[in-house]
């Protein structure tokens, strides 16, 4: 479990900001959006699954690219949460072996 949180510098201001949260995925990584947009499947190469989830966010899927390969840059997709609060929490969990069967 995460909580990103934008804290202002000086005390008793008040926050207009727009963030992004991300999160860079092997490319390896299967991704699958789930129905309430809040959160996705996550399939690893050893075909663990596991699950993110963003609860009053839409996490989007996007292209990136990853420049830490030794065979040099290579397509990969990226999550994305954006939001105009100053606090976003998020989960990543593996799920049950029975809902990982289905």
């Amino acid at each position: 479990h995460g909580v990103e949180e934008i804290i202002p510098v000086k005390a008793n201001t008040s926050l207009n900001i727009a963030a992004t949260l991300r999160f860079h995925l092997d490319p390896a990584t299967e991704v699958q959006r789930l129905e309430s947009g809040s959160s996705v499947k996550l399939v690893l190469n050893d075909g663990s699954v596991w699950t993110v989830k963003a609860p009053a966010q839409q996490i989007l899927i996007e292209e990136s690219i990853l420049f830490a390969d030794p065979s040099g840059p290579r397509w990969t997709r990226q999550l994305v949460i954006n939001t105009n609060t100053d606090k976003i929490e998020w989960t990543l969990q593996r799920p049950a072996l029975q809902d990982e069967i289905l």
